[in-house]
């Protein structure tokens, strides 16, 4: 059980982690992971920042859905399906302190990439193989934004693509409680810091949303993964 003295720095940063995944559509779990690596082992830690992200999935899913195609939501939701064990196999026999550093190390190259405005631009058919690599990464470390990186491909418009994002990774998230649910990954996580955390991420994510038509994204973007990067490196020295 944590110290209630550690929820005065969950609470704020869980906040801004859900305006982050409300203004962005991404990099809410990028922000929070970090901060419960630090005071919880990586599997639990995973495993509540899944659970909490999961409430913004639920609230943008009714408004993506018809938005998103199945001609890039089944190759890439098949191909992560068919690796994420794996990667949730790495989560739990991996050494903890080790696993932290890998998990912060990986956080800071997923950021480093997207802020390089780098996208994959081939044909949609690889979808599958970037579903397998995301997949794995996805099971390690509950990073979804490798997905991202793939799903500005082709002819897709940023509507699209968020759509695809947002109804991939809610399929992505339950599968990943699943599998840490058989490798006792959730029977380790502190229901309260959950049912704390998930309210105030919630809020944040609802403010995100609502202020996510009045700044340039592409600005909003740049800084909100400055950050990232910044949490990121701190995880790795700490």
């Amino acid at each position: 059980m944590l110290e209630p003295s550690i929820y005065f720095i969950l609470v704020p940063i869980a906040a801004l982690a859900g305006f982050i995944r409300g203004f962005a559509g991404f990099g809410g779990p990028l922000m929070l992971l970090p901060a419960l690596n630090v005071c919880l082992p990586p599997a639990a830690s995973v495993a509540a920042t899944m659970w909490i992200d999961l409430f913004a999935n639920v609230h943008l899913l009714p408004q993506v859905r018809r938005e998103a195609q199945r001609a890039v939501g089944v190759p890439l939701v098949a191909g992560t399906l068919a690796t994420m064990p794996v990667g949730v196999l790495l989560l739990l026999a991996v050494d903890p302190v080790f696993m932290k550093r890998g998990i912060s190390a990986a956080i800071l190259v997923a950021a480093l990439v997207s802020l390089s405005g780098w996208r994959y631009r081939g044909a949609i058919g690889p979808i599958g193989w970037a579903g397998a690599l995301t997949g794995t990464v996805m099971g390690a470390t509950s990073i979804a934004v490798t997905a991202a990186l793939f799903l500005n491909a082709g002819s897709q418009t940023a509507k699209e693509s968020r759509a695809n994002f947002a109804v991939w990774v809610f399929i992505a998230t339950l599968a990943l409680l699943a599998m840490l649910a058989v490798g006792a990954g959730i029977a380790a996580t502190p229901a309260r810091v959950i049912g704390v955390l998930a309210p105030v991420y919630l809020a944040g994510i609802l403010l995100g949303t609502r202020l996510n038509k009045r700044a340039p994204e592409a600005v909003a973007r740049r800084a909100v993964l400055l950050l990232v990067v910044v949490i990121a490196t701190a995880g790795l020295l700490l």
